[in-house]
């Protein structure tokens, strides 16, 4: 029996992808001018952003990207003031909130079904949001777009010390809820992160493509494992629920 749904956040719940490049696009216009070498401020941030990661590999802090902004600060590719890092990540979360709102207008039925699916679950499954990413991060993201009435667990990488496919916060995820392996069902697009970190900690997985479009589910052979692949989310959730009324 299904007692538990561990759904991942980013580009499972939200296009976090295309928030995320909306966000530096606008954030390049409006600094354009105090970048100061050949390079351009897009170039510039991925090029730090990938130091950073580097320099801090498997630790959830490199995923800040104020960090990103002092690095650029640093090598003089950003001519700013330490009150200028400050505006910067305000503006990169201004911009992701700008696109995150323009998402849930464009797909309003569809996230209208989402959210109903969701809360339909929470009444008697627990439902956990597990993330590669820093609390306050999703604690704004959440506040942006997920309904406040439906009952959810936040798990961070930040807060375990560790990000996924690392066994840990999947493990983290059980304790909190004290499940069983067996009980739960993971939902993410990610198929190295999400779907095979699960079911190496022995959860069952199911692999999204999308968040919104085409009805489908096929079973793809990934090594030793047969993995459930729904062209998207709110397939998979009605799925569940199906499952669910007949178990």
């Amino acid at each position: 029996m299904i007692r538990g749904i561990f759904l991942d956040i980013d580009n499972t719940l939200i296009s976090s992808i295309e928030a995320y490049k909306f966000a530096l696009e606008k954030i390049s216009k409006k600094w354009k001018a105090k970048c100061t070498f050949e390079i351009n401020f897009l170039q510039s941030f991925e090029m730090c952003k990938s130091e950073i990661k580097k320099n801090l590999p498997n630790v959830p802090t490199n995923r800040n990207r104020i960090l990103v902004f002092k690095l650029m600060r640093d090598l003089g590719l950003l001519s700013v003031s330490v009150k200028d890092l400050l505006e910067l990540e305000e503006d990169y979360f201004s911009f992701f909130q700008e696109h995150i709102v323009y998402q849930l207008k464009i797909y309003k039925e569809s996230y209208q079904k989402l959210f109903d699916l969701l809360k339909k679950l929470s009444r008697d499954k627990k439902i956990v949001l597990i993330s590669n990413e820093s609390l306050r991060t999703q604690l704004l993201k959440l506040s942006w777009f997920f309904p406040e009435n439906i009952p959810y667990i936040l798990i961070t990488s930040e807060e375990v010390g560790i990000e996924k496919p690392s066994p840990i916060i999947f493990q983290k995820a059980l304790q909190i809820t004290q499940l069983q392996s067996r009980e739960v069902v993971m939902l993410g697009d990610s198929l190295g992160d999400d779907v095979l970190g699960a079911i190496q900690t022995g959860i069952q997985a199911y692999w999204i493509e999308n968040i919104f479009g085409e009805e489908n589910v096929i079973e793809q052979k990934i090594g030793n494992q047969i993995i459930k692949k729904f062209s998207n989310l709110n397939f998979a959730l009605e799925t569940l629920l199906e499952i669910s009324n007949y178990t």
